[in-house]
């Protein structure tokens, strides 16, 4: 069935995440329309399993391993409505009084609260209550989709941190340490795990989406040990970057020194140990431009940010997920079509207006991976710097795809075989639980409408353009990481930044071994001699990638 087992660690991710299985969730149809013949083209075997509740229903959920904070699951059960044991006869094992104390419970979201009632969705309750989808506290507040309760794992981190600050970046030791702990009481890659393994009939492989703030060393561990397990199995791993990890980095500011290290070490264990890697900014880093004159989103929630993150990662990795031979490819054939450890991830949503594509250049895709400035990478430069592409078009309009694929030409020089295209009329759906992002008076007009409204809650589906692109671009990635390193190491930073209290951990040695491996990853993507001879630190101990 080309199953795919996921993973996701961390509160970023598992906002994407989220809004990834939402969607998802949404190709499921059950009346017989012209829509229902789209969405049977997606194979839901290959996200979802079958099972079996105690109750003897049928259910159908994503085979996921969740991981994530404690604190950050909200009011969401560990045990849901499909799998609560059914109360019988209580027996008594004590006569006597028995005393309880109980935390006082999350209340659930307005979002949550509607869907248990059992009624359809409606958009006319969510026009009247749409400030309700705007206080979004915790990820699983627009939650759609069961789990099964081994998918939801807690993990409660050792060492020391600052459990009061967001954006605390763990110690490296401190992840690994919290893996292996996890694996010891919990029995997690021997257990869990395998046991969505076992449940597959062809296993395509595992795909993972992890923060680099607090889980960069967990999760890469965990990547080993399935590699170890399944040494032919893909693996696509995409990482978050922390908020620090932009612009000028001060080496000697500690929590912005971990967060460029454990970037850095979670980069040479991906190379390792994963097929595809993709890493993603942080939202709160990204540049506005071209690509939101058609967007109304919110920059500082991460709500909508990991809507826009989400409908990109999904729109990519579609072709894994359809059912016809020859646009069903497999990860495998993902793999083989970038030909690198190393991609990018980028595209157009929403699409504009036909006229808009043809009189534009590549302002109009967004890089959700590359923060690049336009004097280090040109107009001509963006043209000739890409490798390989896997681009994903999905639009029931003949004459959006023309003028998208004619943008495509005029903006990437490379051509087939190198660049390889999945066209589809599956356009992206918007579940209601889709944030409103869009402003649609500049959209298209071929957008699919539900009901002649002014929002975007009038949308069932929206054109898009998404790709896994290698390029010269990810030179300047790996750039800012060799040129941290090697600041760190030359400038005689403590290394105690790196380690908690009384741990070696992280040494010079091991740092020489990550600045040779980003300075061969930079070498590895470059299409010049632009990096020679730069000014790696200045007197304040800090650099600028730029």
């Amino acid at each position: 069935m080309r199953e795919i087992i996921y993973i996701q660690t961390g509160n970023v991710s598992n906002y994407i995440g989220t809004h990834f299985f939402n969607t998802c969730e949404s190709y499921f149809t059950y009346d017989v329309d012209d829509k229902v013949k789209k969405m049977d083209q997606i194979d839901h075997n290959v996200s979802f399993r079958e099972g079996v509740a105690p109750g003897g229903q049928p259910t159908f959920c994503p085979r996921l391993l969740l991981f994530d904070e404690k604190e950050n699951f909200g009011a969401l059960p560990k045990i849901n409505d499909l799998y609560s044991p059914e109360l019988g006869d209580e027996i008594a094992a004590w006569g006597g009084d028995i005393g309880i104390n109980k935390q006082v419970p999350i209340e659930k979201s307005a979002y949550q609260r509607y869907l248990d009632e059992g009624e359809d969705e409606d958009s006319d309750w969510f026009e009247s209550n749409d400030q309700l989808l705007h206080s979004v506290r915790y990820w699983s507040d627009f939650n759609r989709v069961y789990h099964i309760p081994r998918t939801l794992q807690p993990v409660p981190f050792v060492g020391t941190r600052d459990t009061n600050d967001p954006d605390c970046v763990t110690y490296w030791a401190d992840g690994v340490t919290t893996f292996q702990r996890e694996c010891l009481d919990n029995d997690l890659m021997d257990g869990d795990f395998r046991r969505f393994v076992e449940e597959c009939d062809l296993l395509q492989g595992v795909q993972t989406t992890f923060d680099a703030s607090k889980f960069a060393s967990f999760t890469t561990s965990m990547i080993q040990l399935a590699r170890e397990c399944l040494p032919k199995t893909t693996a696509l791993s995409f990482m978050v970057n922390c908020v620090q990890n932009s612009g000028l980095v001060n080496t000697h500011d500690p929590t912005a020194c971990r967060a460029m290290t454990n970037a850095s070490l979670a980069m040479c264990a991906l190379e390792e140990y994963s097929d595809v890697n993709v890493p993603l900014l942080h939202p709160l880093v990204w540049r506005t431009g071209a690509w939101t004159r058609n967007l109304t989103y919110d920059s500082q929630s991460l709500y909508h940010t990991t809507a826009l993150l989400s409908s990109h990662l999904e729109s990519a990795t579609l072709p894994l997920r359809l059912k016809s031979p020859g646009a069903g490819l497999d990860l495998q054939a993902l793999s083989c079509q970038l030909d690198t450890k190393f991609a990018h991830l980028t595209g157009i949503f929403p699409t504009p207006r036909v006229d808009a594509l043809e009189k534009s250049d590549s302002d109009l895709s967004h890089d959700f991976s590359v923060e690049v400035s336009p004097q280090q990478i040109t107009h001509s430069s963006r043209r000739s710097g890409v490798f390989a592409e896997w681009g994903v078009l999905r639009s029931t309009s003949l004459p959006l795809r023309d003028a998208i694929e004619d943008w495509i030409q005029k903006t990437v020089e490379t051509r087939y075989p190198f660049v390889n295209m999945t066209r589809s009329d599956i356009e992206y759906p918007l579940p209601f639980s889709f944030p409103r992002l869009f402003n649609t008076s500049s959209l298209s007009a071929d957008l699919h409408r539900s009901r002649h409204t002014s929002s975007h809650r009038s949308l069932d589906t929206v054109p898009i353009y998404s790709a896994l692109r290698c390029s010269a671009a990810l030179s300047s990635y790996f750039n800012q990481h060799y040129k941290f390193i090697d600041t760190f190491i030359r400038g005689g930073t403590d290394l105690r930044f790196l380690n908690p209290d009384g741990d070696d951990g992280i040494g010079k040695d091991e740092l020489r071994e990550v600045r040779e491996a980003m300075l061969k990853l930079r070498d590895a993507f470059s299409t010049s001699d632009a990096f020679e001879n730069e000014e790696a630190w200045d007197e304040d101990g800090r650099y600028d990638i730029y």
